[in-house]
């Protein structure tokens, strides 16, 4: 069945250090070029999108628009971040939200030659 997406207009492109309300914009490429995460930093919580899955699977970077090498310099990235709960956008929440970043980065550098 075809899909029609109606038009809608976009009223900020959202750039690194922008903020929503509490909610603060970080640039995580790799899935595709550009991937978001929203964070709030008070409640140390990451609203990763497709940044970031649960379960331990990585996104596709086999697509037109997507790069290993910057999904693992995002991982990198949000591993300096204060995370106890991912919110990703596939998936169960995650409520150990730095160890999974940091079993993720683990799991890339030891069963993957980027």
């Amino acid at each position: 069945p075809k899909v029609l997406i109606p038009k809608f207009k976009i009223y900020k492109k959202l750039k690194e250090g922008d903020k929503i309300n509490s909610l603060e914009i970080i640039s995580t490429p790799g899935h595709c070029s550009d991937c978001i995460c929203l964070y709030d930093k008070k409640n140390k919580i990451l609203f990763s999108g497709d940044s970031f899955f649960s379960s331990s699977i990585l996104p596709r970077t086999d697509l037109p628009d997507s790069s290993f090498k910057d999904l693992v310099n995002s991982f990198k990235k949000l591993s300096k971040l204060n995370i106890k709960i991912i919110c990703p956008g596939h998936g169960a929440i995650i409520y150990n939200g730095n160890e999974e970043i940091k079993d993720a980065l683990n799991w890339i550098k030891h069963n993957n030659d980027p």
